[in-house]
């Protein structure tokens, strides 16, 4: 009886691999072709993703790594979802995150 199960399961092997290909072939596409996180709203702002992190923070001009902790703080302390379960304050949160760990690898 297990024989004849596992033979009648044999005949969909080729299909589920098909499907398993064609997942792997959607992920790989999906991951090429994905865009970097925007921070601003397109409304003629900064053009830059620096220019749009500094903005986001308050930042401008030269900044050293403990202004750009102290602005994230500053800004980010309202909106940490610790104090904040509203979607837009975690995702302002989110935002500023970004912001600051993109602003931290440029120094």
């Amino acid at each position: 009886m297990a024989k004849a199960g596992r033979e009648r399961m044999a005949k969909y092997y080729p299909l589920i691999i098909l499907a398993l290909v064609a997942l792997l072939g959607y992920s790989v596409y999906m991951y090429q072709t994905a865009k970097p996180f925007n921070f601003g709203d397109g409304g003629g702002g900064p053009t830059s993703r620096k220019e749009q992190a500094e903005e986001l923070l308050g930042l401008s001009g030269d900044y050293t790594t403990s202004q750009v902790k102290t602005a994230f703080r500053e800004k980010s302390r309202g909106v940490h979802p610790d104090r904040n379960k509203s979607p837009e304050a975690q995702a302002e949160f989110i935002k500023l995150t970004e912001a600051k760990e993109f602003l931290l690898s440029q120094l």
